[in-house]
């Protein structure tokens, strides 16, 4: 078993990429979602979600996922405003 502390608050998602090099996660008071090496265990970027609903401890992001090839991983969450929910996609090559 592996184990690294990877945010200040409970984690409430965690998402593999396709090869399980990378792990994708989301916690409770933390504006992002964070991917990291596996091997290393190491964060390798983070991800700018949607704020949280304003005056709650909810996490901003409220589902991760990768796509079957690898290379788009997904961050669903709430918007700040009035825009409600929202679904960021980012391009992992670029």
């Amino acid at each position: 078993m592996i184990t690294w502390k990877a945010h200040e608050y409970a984690v409430r998602g965690v998402a593999f990429s396709p090869d399980g090099a990378r792990i994708a996660t989301y916690a409770d008071g933390d504006p992002f979602a964070r991917l990291w090496d596996v091997a290393e265990r190491k964060e390798v970027a983070a991800f700018a979600s949607p704020a949280p609903p304003q005056g709650t401890f909810q996490p901003a992001v409220g589902s991760i996922a990768f796509s079957r090839c690898g290379r788009y991983f997904a961050v669903g969450g709430f918007s700040p405003g009035s825009t409600g929910p929202s679904v960021r996609v980012w391009d992992l090559a670029s």
